[in-house]
């Protein structure tokens, strides 16, 4: 037969016939396949030959690996360490790095755990979560994952910070957040701020506010810092830059447009009965007194029908209305610095009719008044 096809044209047919008789699935079929493409590593590991494998291709890491998970199943933990590490250096991806994180973890050899969960971590293709869990089995200090497994490398900050989200306390999240700061660069910017929103939501606004600042001091946030204590309590007064909701930027209702220097709300009449238009959470000193100054443009809002600037609970201004006009507001902060609300709140006033009309921001000022 060799003969009449040629030796090319026969070894072709063969080895076709073989995975032919692979794809058939039964024992025997694969051990015929076997006998004729004897150099097949893959049809010798589907026999369970895994050393007959790696003999004839010491490349073939899914063989190594195999050949060590039986010897730690017979309980030769020497020879298993041996081949799982024969193939991490036959194969440099995810799964032979994955697997000897497994093994060491298994063992509970904690140092050896930690270099290969990083050597995973550093090449694995998305977020590596279930590294991330496994590594929380070892320990809860979720600040040790991160020095241990993610520290250095940039591109896993982002998926780790939002991986930590519902699982660190206050403590753990603003240590890590605070680690992870100074590593970080513009990619990372989102999930930084998501960690500042969470920082202040669990009660610590002077923390939230220090890693704010120092995103905008490593040019991750485009803002002013913050300083309270020198009057400098509101960002993007001129809104100049998009309202997102970030921590300490300006958030919007569906209904705000933000463009042209200015934020513009169309009232079409079909808005809740109360709404908060424009909102920020605002730094303030603790025992001082502020104004606040909005300049705006109205059209179709009636006189005292229109949305007041809220501070918080420290006070509320004179309702917006049609004209080019200025609206101010003064407020006393209590003894003890803090993060109020400053907000745009639509509440329709009894007795009238929901508002048509539209409203254009084209600034607002908050100023700290002298004692």
């Amino acid at each position: 037969m060799a003969a009449a096809l040629g030796v090319p044209g026969y070894w072709s047919l063969r080895l076709a016939y073989a995975d032919w008789l692979d794809r058939q699935g039964r024992p025997e079929a694969v051990r015929r396949a076997s006998s004729l493409a004897p150099d097949d590593a893959r049809l010798r590991a589907r026999l369970s030959d895994w050393s007959g494998a790696v003999a004839r291709n010491p490349y073939d890491s899914a063989s190594w690996i195999r050949l060590g998970l039986e010897a730690e199943a017979g309980g030769d933990q020497a020879s298993a360490e041996r081949y799982l590490i024969r193939a991490a250096q036959a194969d440099r991806l995810f799964m032979p790095r994955w697997t000897l994180a497994n093994y060491y973890f298994r063992s509970e050899s904690w140092e050896s755990f930690w270099q290969w969960a990083r050597a995973a971590a550093e090449i694995s293709p998305e977020t590596p979560v279930a590294l991330y869990e496994l590594s929380a089995e070892a320990t809860p200090d979720l600040g040790l994952i991160f020095d241990r497994v993610v520290s250095g490398q940039r591109r896993l900050i982002e998926g780790f910070l939002y991986w930590i989200q519902p699982r660190a306390d206050l403590d753990m999240l603003r240590g890590v957040a605070w680690r992870a700061v100074d590593l970080a660069g513009p990619e990372q910017s989102a999930a930084l701020v998501v960690c500042s929103s969470r920082i202040l939501a669990l009660g610590a606004p002077m923390d939230a506010l220090r890693l704010w600042n120092r995103m905008i001091d490593r040019r991750l946030l485009p803002f002013q810092r913050l300083e309270p204590e020198a009057g400098v309590s509101l960002t993007n007064g001129d809104f100049r830059l998009p309202l997102k909701g970030e921590t300490f930027n300006w958030a919007s209702s569906p209904i705000g447009r933000w463009g042209g220097g200015g934020v513009r709300f169309e009232f079409d009449g079909n808005q809740p009965e109360r709404c908060d238009l424009l909102a920020q959470n605002v730094p303030v000193a603790g025992g001082r007194r502020y104004s606040l100054r909005c300049r705006y443009q109205a059209s179709g809002i009636a006189r005292g029908a229109g949305p007041v600037w809220m501070a918080g609970d420290l006070g509320s201004s004179e309702p917006l209305a049609a004209g080019l006009r200025e609206t101010s507001l003064e407020f006393t902060v209590g003894p003890a610095s803090r993060v109020l609300r400053l907000g745009l709140v639509y509440q329709r006033v009894p007795g009238t009719t929901r508002i048509i009309g539209v409203l254009k921001l084209e600034s607002v000022r908050l100023e700290l008044l002298r004692q």
